[in-house]
């Protein structure tokens, strides 16, 4: 049972971690088109 667990939990993590750079991509081509914002720069 706490193996499902952990693994509902990293895949949560996961998608809230696509959905935040899906949403920081999204709203910084949005906003401040030319100049490049912190959430541009790779990991």
């Amino acid at each position: 049972m706490d193996e499902i667990l952990v693994a509902v939990a990293k895949g949560g993590e996961l998608a809230i971690d696509l959905c935040l750079t899906f949403y920081e991509k999204v709203f910084s081509d949005e906003e401040d088109e030319g100049e490049r914002s912190v959430a541009d720069e790779p990991r």
